[in-house]
């Protein structure tokens, strides 16, 4: 018996930590069984396995390996990032990261920016709307669209505005996230080009030309902390482009605007006007 207990007692001190991190994974899988307290327990069940593999391999490796796997519960994934960066001695990741921001991200971001608008609008639920994959648009009734339509509509017309920009800009990207610098900014195109003046483009569309001034203010209102965001990234400061689609031709009241167009100018802010018909819409309106 004796002789039995000193064969289960490790023989090297990490051999021994590693025997006590299996217990406590053990352990702590056996919690995960109660609902209440499952979710720390895997984590913590996740960390002992780890640990207690690297200890019984007794690799610089893989201890190594198992600081990078530990930190990922209980640390940023950016600050491993860099951590890893520095290591790697990779200079070119500190002045700026790039990326494609996902459909869930992108999702979020549009849903934040048309809330204001939704609640301006008035929503008459009695009437059937018609808005179908042909790009046919009835804007007799465009007030009335259900969100989940006038969600899919937001896409279609921002996916359209950038076809029609990349036909003026050739390196134009579409859905860009910009991070570095504990500092990071959502666009919805970018054009980063050394040569020339670095762009951002903001795509709005408005069901109502009345609400054209609100949106330029609100972008007066951002378009400095966006800068500056920009320049602390890559070192440079951003020409800002606002796009702002309407229904129709009729619509575009610069006149109407002039005030605020100025106070766009002496920010710096470019803006473009374009219509749902100009981006590959079909217009049409109920006579009734």
């Amino acid at each position: 018996m004796e002789a039995v207990l000193i064969n289960l007692i490790p023989d090297k001190y990490p051999n021994f930590v590693g025997s006590i991190s299996l217990a406590v994974a053990l352990c702590c899988m056996c919690i995960t069984f109660s609902e209440k307290h499952r979710s720390h327990a895997t984590k913590l069940f996740a960390i002992m396995v780890v640990v207690s593999l690297a200890l019984f391999s007794s690799h610089y490796t893989t201890y190594f390996a198992a600081i990078f796997i530990v930190a990922t519960a209980v640390t940023e994934l950016d600050f491993l990032q860099n951590l890893a960066a520095i290591i790697s001695k990779n200079k070119n990741y500190f002045d700026y990261r790039k990326e494609t921001l996902s459909k869930n991200q992108n999702i979020k971001r549009k849903a934040e920016e048309i809330v204001e608008e939704e609640f301006k609008s008035t929503l008459n639920k009695s009437k059937t709307i018609k808005y179908s994959d042909s790009l046919e648009v009835n804007i007799s009734n465009i007030n009335q669209l259900p969100r989940s339509t006038f969600m899919k509509m937001v896409f279609e017309i921002e996916d359209n505005v950038f076809e029609f920009l990349s036909k003026k800009y050739r390196n134009i990207e579409k859905g860009v996230k910009l991070s570095g610098a504990n500092e990071f900014i959502e666009v919805d195109a970018l054009i980063l080009d050394q040569k020339k003046p670095q762009k951002v483009f903001e795509i709005k569309w408005t069901r109502n030309a009345h609400n054209v001034r609100m949106i330029i203010m609100h972008e007066l209102k951002k378009v400095q902390a966006i800068r500056e965001k920009f320049k602390v990234i890559t070192g440079h400061i951003p020409e800002y482009n606002l796009v702002i689609v309407l229904n129709e031709k009729s619509e575009i009241q610069k006149d109407k605007w002039s005030k605020t167009l100025l106070k766009a100018e002496e920010e710096n802010i470019k803006i473009m006007f374009l219509t749902l018909e100009e981006i590959g819409f079909k217009v049409i309106r109920d006579n009734a």
